[in-house]
């Protein structure tokens, strides 16, 4: 069986809904507390403003990054140390 051809504007199946697992919106407000945690543990070996001046910014989805594969704000602190 072909696959019907993709249309901007048709419905998108249930199926294929983004999960709360999935979701950045969820996943940023589950796991604030870790994230806040993280980022006022490793403050001074972040740039100020946030941005390195050329591609890095520290903001909440790179943070988000480091608690989802580490698991704990002091599991990832020497991890984002070694990417400032």
């Amino acid at each position: 069986m072909t696959p019907a051809p993709f249309h901007p504007l048709a419905p998108i199946s249930p199926s294929l809904w983004v999960t709360t697992s999935q979701d950045v919106a969820v996943l940023l407000q589950t796991h604030r507390e870790a994230i806040d945690q993280l980022r006022d543990l490793v403050k001074d070996d972040v740039p100020a403003g946030g941005w390195d001046g050329h591609w890095m910014k520290y903001d909440d989805i790179f943070y988000l990054r480091y608690i989802l594969s580490f698991g704990k704000p002091k599991a990832a602190v020497t991890q984002v140390g070694s990417s400032t």
